[in-house]
């Protein structure tokens, strides 16, 4: 921190009630003294502005560019660039810096623990939906499947269909679909989407249009009930990850 000679005088004036003439001769000589007494650690600023912050450019030479640059309306100021804190004072900033050392490590520790526990969560979560996605979709292909076998065939060798909606109210409670109705959209996004031996259709049930779907593979829930399992979970991976779908 530097004072201006504005400043010095200022103070002189307030509180030793000298003359402001004499002052401004004693700072000049004083400013003398500081260029012959380096020991001093005193240093003559050259400022265009009055600003906290100075540099090596800012340090006056000789007492000849302070003279020069004070007749252009420059600011003059004082600083003392090493000065001899007392122990107090030393004590003090060293406190201060390991205080604020310490608080920049605990913060940065926390955080660091904080994202590593969040990521963590967002795994399990991640993989809970996955797994209740999977099962869901497992579900829905077994009632479909076991629809198909109990209906039978038509004419035409296609299987019966299965509204959506009841397919729904079929696999989840009344209590858990406001709940699971994302997750149930995602189950049909799936089906629609990866399910070939699943088609969407829509058909008049009792006089309204309705969405359903229709199996149209094979019939046999021996031969195809193992290989389910497996391509399924597969399947509901690689969508889950390709869709990018938000789990917050």
């Amino acid at each position: 921190m530097h004072m201006t000679e504005d400043d010095i005088v200022k103070f002189c004036l307030t509180n030793f009630h000298a003359k402001e003439d004499q002052v401004k001769r004693d700072l000049a000589n004083i400013e003398i003294l500081i260029f012959n007494n380096p020991q001093w650690h005193l240093s003559v600023l050259i400022l265009d502005e009055d600003r906290d912050t100075v540099t090596d450019d800012d340090i006056a030479r000789d007492m000849e560019q302070v003279i020069f640059n004070r007749d252009v309306k420059s600011i003059v100021a004082l600083i003392q660039l090493k000065p001899d804190l007392p122990w107090a004072c030393t004590l003090y900033n060293g406190v201060k810096v390991t205080i604020t050392a310490s608080l920049v490590i605990i913060t940065l520790t926390v955080a660091l623990f904080g994202c590593r526990w969040m990521y963590k969560r967002y795994r399990q979560y991640e993989h809970s939906q996955r797994m209740e996605l999977t099962q869901m979709v497992e579900r829905i292909l077994e009632l479909l499947q076991q629809a198909c076998v109990s209906d039978g065939a038509t004419d035409d060798g296609e299987h019966g269909f299965v509204v959506i909606n009841h397919v729904r109210d079929m696999i989840l409670p009344v209590t858990d679909r406001k709940s699971k109705e994302k997750l149930w959209h995602r189950a049909i996004q799936f089906i629609n989407e990866n399910e070939s031996r699943v088609r969407t259709e829509v058909q008049e049930v009792k006089g309204e249009p309705f969405e359903v779907w229709r199996w149209i593979g094979s019939s046999n829930l021996s031969n195809s009930r193992f290989n389910d399992i497996f391509t399924t979970k597969n399947h509901v991976t690689h969508f889950l990850r390709s869709a990018r779908l938000s789990v917050w």
